[in-house]
């Protein structure tokens, strides 16, 4: 004896509702209600001694980094943009990703779930927007362009939902590119 076909066929359509849902919910940082303690703190920016730029070839440019800072970050994230989807810049496939990141006080007096607030991403900025008042603290937000000399870590940013808090840990570095071919 098995099970009823109504049943069956409830359950079914049951559970794909639910799929749906966890699909969608997942990338949802207003959902978040545990915040780690680290993303309450401002990020680290530390001078590094002088150190030898850093140049490769890339899509046609030759890029050269100045690194400034050593640079540590813990964060939640909030909006990113994938450039390799679309991109009229060969530059952009260099840089492949923008993370947008909120901690502090954006996270500990939980201004992230305000009802109208969103997040949004172009031209590499990070763009906050509400319409109540809301307590959002506009020096706890960066827009980090992302660049990664693995594929391992591009994987895994890829992966990143909306609402992962996140570490990332780096440097931060003047780029220059030239075109190839030109002065």
């Amino acid at each position: 004896m098995g099970i009823p076909s109504f049943i069956r066929k409830n359950l079914f359509w049951g559970l794909l509702g639910l799929l749906v849902i966890s699909f969608f919910g997942r990338n949802n940082y207003k959902s978040v209600g545990n915040i780690a303690p680290e993303v309450l703190q401002d990020p680290i920016q530390t001078p590094l001694a002088a150190s030898a730029p850093i140049t490769f070839k890339a899509n046609g440019y030759v890029y050269e980094l100045e690194p400034l800072y050593h640079y540590e970050i813990s964060a939640m994230l909030v909006h990113k943009l994938n450039y390799r989807t679309f991109t009229i810049y060969n530059f952009d496939k260099v840089f492949p990703f923008d993370l947008c990141l909120i901690w502090g006080e954006n996270l500990s007096k939980k201004s992230y779930r305000a009802g109208t607030l969103s997040f949004s991403q172009d031209c590499r900025f990070c763009w906050a927007q509400w319409r109540e008042p809301i307590a959002f603290n506009l020096t706890q937000i960066s827009n980090n362009h992302l660049l990664m000399s693995n594929r391992k870590f591009e994987r895994i940013v890829g992966f990143l939902v909306y609402g992962d808090q996140i570490k990332i840990t780096g440097k931060l570095v003047n780029v220059k590119a030239r075109k190839i071919g030109s002065g």
